[in-house]
């Protein structure tokens, strides 16, 4: 069903008391934003050294783990993420580096992605968040 369908739907039903929303395509809203953690499950984040994600619309991600520089790849199929390739520069930062070894662990382990609102979320394999992200403002 297209986004207009879907809207034309969704306000036919609102005068039944429910309101359908159509849900996001593949990818969208994901590619090309960049998203700063606010939140992880292996580990803290450090103030000041949020890991960030870009995620470009060939596939190309890249970001900051919270010492070092990453990148690597992201095949995005349906609700499905898989983060391949994955490298980073080899600086040291006494007071980041396990909350950079978690976030690369993070990506290794996430198999799906979904929307909570403005917010990205990478889950592993059953569902559980890895670590949430916001839209980063100019």
């Amino acid at each position: 069903m297209g986004q207009a369908s879907a809207l034309a739907l969704g306000l036919a039903m609102a005068g039944c008391g429910t309101i359908y929303v159509a849900a996001r395509p593949a990818g969208a809203g994901l590619a090309g934003v960049d998203w700063v953690a606010d939140e992880m499950t292996l580990g803290p984040i450090v103030k000041g050294r949020a890991p960030t994600m870009t995620i470009a619309a060939d596939g190309r991600v890249s970001g900051q783990a919270g010492c070092n520089s990453y990148g690597g790849t992201a095949r995005v199929e349906g609700e499905t993420i898989d983060f391949d390739q994955v490298f980073a520069t080899r600086m040291f930062c006494e007071d980041a580096m396990a909350q950079e070894t978690a976030f690369l662990q993070s990506l290794e382990q996430a198999t799906r992605y979904a929307f909570d609102g403005d917010r990205l979320l990478l889950l592993d394999a059953r569902g559980g968040r890895l670590v949430v992200f916001h839209r980063k403002t100019p």
